[in-house]
């Protein structure tokens, strides 16, 4: 496999500067992908993206994503966008830097080959996202980019977590008196919801289940369940659905067979967001029950 070193935009810059703009897309649609399903599926995933930013006009942007759905076919290592070299308005930088960086660590820990398809859809949302946010001139397609990484991410994350079993009984030691050590185990688990709800989705129900085995494993003494709400809401009415969505967590670990008597749960409203946001502004990283094991 090869390794792709060359800025994606000097190479776009070199195809303009040949008068070929926006004809990158025609010389990919004719490629058969080659390689892992990682990469045949990024493949698909830029060159579909680039025929959509040619139909918009916009073939600086086509021919960017048709290189690297070229690069994808012949099996180069393609990576994802990086800030850096991007005119990004300065608000946003440290945000697309930081979901760079869980992205990048997501793919390596075998998200590519576990979920091939989810794990090039995901990094092509998340070159969507910095795209929109360099060009800052459509909020919502901003913001429809942005979530669509965050939940591929999401779901990257609780399915390359590794199994219960895998860890359940540790090779023997040759001096019985000697304990394996055991995995660490994250001190956090996070649950997502939509906005005004308290529904767990299928996605909420697997961090259940693997957060349930946990427990079986290390037999912590308590377990704690924290709600959080973001800023769209009156202060009384967060608290509220803060409430709801920790004894909704509470209510399914229990039924997944955590032991009622260790489980605590609370509502903290608005007041623990994981990112800051002016008040009235809906945020799916703040509307969250978290889950901490407690030795």
């Amino acid at each position: 496999m090869r390794l792709i070193k060359n800025s994606i935009l000097a190479s776009v810059l070199t195809i303009a500067l040949a008068g070929c703009v926006g004809m990158e897309k025609d010389m990919a649609a004719e490629m058969t992908p080659a390689g892992s399903a990682f990469n045949q599926a990024l493949y698909g995933e830029y060159l579909g993206r680039s025929q959509v930013e040619f139909a918009e006009g916009d073939y600086g942007n086509s021919d960017m994503f048709a290189l690297k759905a070229q690069w994808a076919a012949g099996d180069a290592f393609v990576v994802p966008e990086k800030p850096a070299d991007h005119a990004l308005p300065e608000a946003s930088v440290a945000e697309l830097t930081e979901a760079r960086q869980w992205l990048v660590e997501a793919l390596a820990d075998n998200g590519r080959t576990t979920v091939p398809e989810l794990a090039a859809h995901t990094q092509l949302m998340y070159d969507c996202w910095v795209e929109e946010q360099e060009e800052n001139r459509q909020p919502d397609d901003i913001a429809a980019c942005r979530a669509a990484f965050l939940d591929g991410l999401a779901a990257i994350q609780a399915a390359i977590a590794p199994p219960p079993m895998a860890m359940a009984e540790p090779e023997p030691e040759p001096e019985p008196e000697e304990e394996p050590m055991a995995p660490p185990v994250p001190p956090s688990f996070f649950i997502f919801f939509d906005h005004d709800s308290s529904a767990l989705d299928d996605r909420a129900m697997q961090v259940i289940d693997w957060v349930s085995n946990q427990v079986g494993m290390r037999e912590p003494t308590r377990v704690l369940v924290t709600g959080n709400a973001d800023r769209s809401g009156s202060d009384a009415y967060n608290m509220g659905l803060s409430e709801r969505r920790s004894s909704a967590v509470v209510d399914a670990l229990a039924a997944a067979g955590v032991s009622p008597d260790i489980i605590i749960g609370s509502g903290l409203g608005e007041s623990e967001p994981r990112l800051e946001t002016p008040d009235g502004v809906r945020e799916r990283q703040n509307r969250y029950a978290r889950i901490t094991l407690i030795k």
